[in-house]
């Protein structure tokens, strides 16, 4: 038989550890084992230009050797000045997110609409250099705004600031029901969509390493900060590309 129980994880300096119980016929004993994290749900794609093989500094960060290859050149790289097309090495990491306290709110606010405040889209991502771990009370519960701590904006680097990402589905049902949120009539219990944005590098950046979804756009202040997610910390040079892609479940 197994048992398993939590704490909430939205409550504010909270943070209560997920055990399983599983109880053996032997002697009666009890084991507890550490149950399995949530599966990663935010992917992030690096493009680094003129690379040829894997960085081992790259790969000491977390992210993941996935090859050599060329590619066609996106506006932003043809505007900096590259040709049609760009050649470098790709690598890939993946991680599960945070939702904040402002989350929360917006979420309740949006299901219920109660609040005439409320925003009805999360639909901005942002970039931030801020290595300390996001925690789900660095918004007050109830809050109509909050920050990302570092996040970029134009002064740093005009390619990687908070944009609009492009709603989508995945390309398999998978654990998702894909038959489309607002109309849907089927039993599905769960309904998921994605979120994805291609930032390009315009400058020198270091120890990117935090994506977080707004309900508005830029300045760094506007907005309520809905879901935060670290992940593997990397340098980008003009050119390079970092395709993010979150993927959300209701």
């Amino acid at each position: 038989m197994k048992i398993g129980f939590s704490g909430s994880p939205f409550l504010a300096n909270k943070l209560v550890a997920i055990y399983a119980v599983a109880m053996t016929g032997v002697a009666g004993v009890v084991l507890l084992l550490p149950a399995q994290g949530p599966a990663p749900n935010v992917v992030y794609d690096l493009f680094k230009i003129g690379q040829t093989s894997a960085d081992p500094a790259q790969l000491a960060t977390g992210w993941k050797p996935v090859g050599y290859a060329c590619q066609t050149a996106n506006p932003e790289q043809i505007a900096q000045g590259f040709g049609p097309t760009v050649c470098g090495y790709n690598y890939r990491t993946a991680t599960h997110n945070l939702i904040t306290a402002g989350g929360i709110d917006w979420l309740m606010c949006s299901m219920s609409r109660s609040k005439t405040s409320c925003s009805t889209l999360a639909q901005y991502i942002a970039l931030s250099t801020d290595a300390t771990a996001p925690a789900v009370g660095n918004c007050a519960s109830g809050s109509s705004s909050c920050t990302l701590t570092s996040e970029i904006v134009a002064a740093g680097d005009a390619g990687l600031v908070r944009a609009a990402g492009t709603f989508g589905f995945l390309a398999s049902a998978g654990a998702c029901d894909q038959s489309g949120i607002a109309n849907d009539t089927s039993s599905a219990a769960t309904y998921c969509y994605t979120l994805s944005k291609t930032f390009t590098a315009a400058a020198t950046d270091t120890g990117i390493i935090k994506s977080a979804i707004f309900t508005k756009p830029g300045p760094p202040t506007a907005g309520t900060m809905v879901f935060v997610n670290t992940f593997s910390s990397t340098n980008m040079i003009s050119g390079d590309t970092l395709a993010v892609t979150w993927t959300i479940t209701v």
